[in-house]
């Protein structure tokens, strides 16, 4: 009597089990399903934070509007985020500690030499990997899960040496690069490959980042008869390069590329005829701009950067790709990305060609005393 009292019973407790299991598996399930992970890296205690935290802040807010209006199919798109603090063989880690994690797609550095390197481990894993800034020439070549939403160097130098021409009139410029930054020495050799024939590169220099050497360098250039510099680095050493070249007199203009687009910039060069080449200004009158800047003013206390604007762009580029696939689940997401046209964004109107490079515009930057007024706005096809 007792085996046979005992039998059912197991049976009962069995069954309830097993009804519980499946009720928790169906729990987790939905709970895997009911939000969409999207990664991101990038260097925000490092020596390029600024850059890593505008990102994030563009990104983050492109997020939140879109989770305002109900998310993609009523799923919640959530952000992981992961420090590099700008480290060497971060990006590869940071790439790998977001695919453990499930994430769908992923924003990347935008920093050429850290997208790259996260980029390629992306392409290992085949996660959609786009960069908002990485600039580097060869950066999509990497693959077809490989995107950016900026400009290349090679156009943002022909643009600065239209603009150096065209309207500061320079004939003879010097150059100062820094060796250890393949940003830098390859803006200078687009740059130098841009002038026109009424130009020459009449010196050129060298700097090691974290080596401020700069008496010996700016004595080599000063023998040279030149009247502009093109300094194609980051903006924690264009500042410090710029102080000691204003404390040797020399007032001559100074251009850059994007890599000058910080708050640091126009704190250290105040006084100083200084442009460079961007993506974004602010006080753009495009009401796409105008929406963004309020919204990002409001959640963040402050004013959008170029880094901020085109981090925007690409997450809402990366979500409307998620939104496609919503309607065409067969669709894998890296080619609803490749399909992105006219994007209204809020640095141009983005457009991806075949290499997934954005086909866009750059802007012309005069540094001021308290930021950045927009003097020319270059596009592609005027060069």
């Amino acid at each position: 009597m007792k085996t046979l009292f005992i039998i059912p019973f197991l049976f009962f407790l069995s069954f309830g089990f097993l009804a519980c299991t499946q009720h928790n598996d169906q729990n987790l399930k939905s709970q895997k399903t009911s939000q969409i992970l999207i990664g991101h890296y990038g260097d925000f205690t490092g020596p390029l934070s600024s850059f890593g935290k505008s990102s994030k802040r563009g990104l983050l807010l492109a997020i939140e509007e879109q989770n305002s209006k109900g998310g993609i199919d009523g799923k919640a798109i959530e952000l992981i985020s992961i420090d590099t603090e700008g480290q060497m063989g971060s990006a590869q880690k940071a790439v790998k500690k977001l695919a453990e994690r499930g994430v769908t797609a992923i924003i990347g550095d935008s920093l050429s030499q850290q997208a790259l390197e996260g980029a390629k481990q992306a392409q290992r894993l085949k996660i959609p990997f786009i960069s908002p800034g990485a600039t580097s020439e060869s950066f999509t070549e990497i693959g077809s899960y490989v995107f950016r939403v900026c400009f290349s160097d090679s156009f943002q130098a022909k643009a600065m040496a239209h603009f150096s021409t065209q309207t500061l009139g320079l004939k003879k410029i010097a150059l100062i690069v820094d060796q250890n930054s393949g940003y830098s020495r390859g803006l200078a050799k687009f740059f130098k490959a841009s002038l026109t024939s009424q130009q020459s590169v009449v010196a050129k220099a060298f700097y090691y980042r974290g080596r401020y050497e700069w008496k010996s360098l700016v004595s080599e250039i000063k023998a040279k008869a030149f009247d502009g510099i093109y300094i194609p680095g980051y903006y924690n050493d264009a500042s410090q390069l710029a102080k000691y070249l204003f404390s040797e007199g020399v007032n001559l203009p100074l251009l850059g590329g994007d890599g000058w687009d910080s708050p640091q910039t126009y704190r250290e060069f105040a006084g100083l005829n200084a442009y460079f080449s961007s993506h974004y200004h602010s006080h753009s009158s495009n009401a796409q701009n105008l929406l963004f800047s309020k919204g990002f003013e409001e959640r963040w206390k402050k004013s959008p950067d170029s880094l901020a604007a085109l981090s925007y762009d690409a997450g809402n580029i990366l979500l409307e790709a998620l939104e496609k696939q919503e309607r065409s689940p067969t669709m894998p997401l890296q080619n609803a990305i490749a399909e992105t046209s006219k994007h209204r964004g809020v640095t141009g109107t983005i457009s991806l060609d075949k290499q997934r490079n954005a086909v866009k515009q750059a802007v012309i930057l005069k540094v001021q005393a308290k930021g950045f007024s927009r003097l020319s706005e270059i596009n592609p096809s005027s060069l």
